[in-house]
């Protein structure tokens, strides 16, 4: 816009519309700004002008703009139920006008309540050549719920056969106001898959369980009706969608590929409704060979099977309040007893997450044959955790080889499934686990394993003699300074529990320095968690680390405390572990004379302050 124009705007907006004189209305209705079109077109209609509203229509063939003010004024008559105003936009409707008239004039028309003609006049629109006039005559016919338009509206559905999308939904709008649920839902009968989907899309609007007749149809339909029931819990439709779980899992993939949030619909169908039916039908996906089965859906499968006794009251797959009531596992575990086995097997590639399973409905399940549990604990492929599960599993039905298998499982280079079957041997056989308790103390072994085998040793009773001796000379290294000191706390908790090392943990205990505060704390400063340190960090209930602390580099947040970026580079583990258990030994430049923080060891047991200390040791400059 120019000056003038802004002037001239600055000066009118101001004004009083209803003094200025029905020619200056009139002209200002072609105005370069929106905004006294506006007024110029709410003066005259409220004024009932009817006459000038024409003009501007009949007047202004050069200026389309100018032309539809005339008709929303019309429009706003016609809407207080003004014959003249009505039969004006009636005219207007069958003369040749440009497109955008005409769809303006159809969705004045659908906001009048007169009945005379106007239904007439839209049904003629509806044929319009434009997709637009179209569109906006649908939608009025379906506001006016003028059901003769029905069947031609389900005409123009198939004839468009899903082109137009735009067209489509106001077709469906059309149809959702012209028919009833039933009318709506015989549809079905109807020989287009466009009529199908716009029909499916109508009845979702009406949270109607007829749109459960429509699951036979095409995929992109089936897709659609899923999606309804699932997402607006139509429960009354629901059983359906759960009945097409146990047929996709049967099929080999194809063309009709469910995507992955399809498969979850599915999956989470059939638990809401549950009953033996569909927990079966959960095996049958978990072991499916349609390659078109997402993994992480399979895993979704087994992880409902493990909470199908306690069922959420979240829906977990929409996030909706939507509790459901307890139910009863003995047909559960029978059914997994049966089923299961036939699922563990290394080629599955769920099998970690079935171990899970069994573990969890432990000692229920004990139908699963011990050598497959034994060939799934000795795969590399699988993760620790689930072959120390299977390892647990076939302890509760034990080969006659098992002591064989545990001693050759200790000498595993996983420490974890190591660890897991020491400590089964050392269930079994207490008084005659030394040897592999050494074996897996020894310095070269992994970390985590030396732990495990040290907290073994105070879990005993009696030790003997090999064990008692061991233990001291690791004590007395510790003492000195040296020796296993990623084990240390593990180390200590034996001696205190054994009779046999209390001079060498006392000469240990007497070499601390009394005055200083973290002496009691140097057995936790190596051999901690990093990952266990940093949830610590992030949640531990009495800490509370976070709520003073960040990590991160760019934080700007103001913070209670230093940012620990980098502080890895600021000093050693010493330092880290000082800072933990006495807070006031330094203070941060910027953070006052005493420190506010609380002697972590008040509020944390020393393995996990070791843990806090290996994941700060990892915070460096970079």
């Amino acid at each position: 816009h120019n000056d003038r124009t802004i002037q001239s705007v600055k000066n009118l907006i101001t004004k009083n519309f209803t003094k200025l004189s029905d020619t200056h209305l009139v002209s200002l209705l072609k105005h370069p700004d929106m905004r006294i079109r506006l007024r110029a077109q709410y003066t005259l209609a409220n004024a009932k002008k009817i006459s000038l509203l024409e003009k501007s229509i009949r007047a202004n063939k050069d200026n389309v703009i100018a032309q539809l003010h005339g008709i929303w004024g019309l429009g706003m008559v016609a809407r207080k139920a003004d014959p003249t105003a009505t039969a004006r936009l009636i005219f207007h409707a069958h003369q040749s006008h440009p497109l955008e008239l005409k769809a303006s004039i159809a969705r004045c028309l659908g906001e009048v309540t007169s009945k005379d003609k106007v239904d007439a006049t839209l049904m003629h629109l509806l044929q319009d050549k434009s997709p637009r006039v179209q569109s906006f005559a649908a939608i009025a016919l379906g506001k006016r719920k003028y059901h003769p338009a029905f069947d031609t509206l389900v005409k123009l559905i198939a004839k468009n056969n899903d082109q137009d999308v735009f067209l489509r939904h106001a077709l469906v709008m059309g149809l959702l106001g012209t028919g009833t649920e039933k009318q709506i839902a015989a549809l079905n009968r109807h020989k287009s898959s466009a009529v199908h989907l716009a029909a499916v899309v109508a009845l979702r609007r009406h949270e109607s369980p007829e749109i459960a007749k429509f699951i036979g149809k095409s995929h992109a339909v089936k897709n659609e009706a899923i999606r309804a029931i699932h997402d607006l819990h139509i429960e009354s439709a629901r059983k359906k969608v759960a009945e097409i779980l146990p047929r996709y899992a049967s099929t080999l993939g194809g063309v009709n590929k469910f995507t992955p949030m399809m498969q979850r619909r599915l999956l989470h169908s059939a638990f809401r409704i549950g009953g033996d039916k569909n927990i079966h039908a959960l095996l049958a996906f978990i072991g499916s060979k349609n390659a078109s089965i997402d993994l992480n859906q399979r895993r979704e499968a087994v992880r409902l099977l493990s909470i199908w006794n306690h069922p959420h009251t979240v829906d977990q797959s929409l996030g909706r309040y939507a509790p459901l009531p307890r139910r009863d596992n003995q047909n559960l575990i029978k059914i997994l007893q049966t089923e299961l086995p036939d699922l563990i097997d290394v080629s599955n590639p769920v099998v970690a997450e079935l171990i899970s399973l069994i573990s969890h409905y432990k000692p229920h399940l004990n139908t699963i044959p011990s050598k497959r549990l034994l060939a799934i604990s000795q795969d590399k492929k699988i993760s620790s955790s689930a072959r120390s599960e299977a390892l647990r599993s076939v302890a509760a039905n034990p080969p006659r080889d098992f002591d064989t298998q545990l001693r050759r499982f200790v000498a595993n280079t996983d420490p974890k499934v190591a660890g897991t079957a020491l400590s089964l041997h050392v269930d079994r056989h207490p008084t005659a686990s030394s040897k592999l308790i050494l074996q897996a103390s020894a310095i070269k072994r992994p970390v985590s394993l030396r732990q495990t085998a040290w907290s073994l040793v105070a879990s005993l009773d009696k030790i003997d003699n090999s064990v008692a001796e061991t233990l001291n000379k690791k004590l007395d290294s510790l003492t000195a300074g040296k020796g296993d000191q990623h084990a240390a706390l593990e180390i200590l908790a034996a001696a205190k529990k054994h009779t046999q090392s209390a001079a060498a943990l006392k000469k240990y205990q007497k070499s601390l320095d009394t005055n200083n505060p973290i002496s009691p704390y140097l057995a936790a400063l190596k051999g901690g968690n990093m990952k266990r340190g940093r949830a610590l960090f992030n949640s531990h209930p009495a800490a509370q680390c976070m709520r003073c602390h960040t990590t991160y580099k760019h934080s700007d947040a103001a913070m209670a405390g230093p940012n620990l970026h980098g502080v890895a580079s600021r000093g050693d583990r010493l330092f880290l572990l000082e800072s933990l258990v006495n807070p006031n030994a330094k203070v941060a430049k910027g953070f006052g004379e005493v420190s506010a923080m609380p002697p972590v060891g008040l509020l944390m047991e020393k393995h996990e302050i070791r843990d806090v200390v290996e994941f700060l040791s990892t915070l460096k400059k970079h």
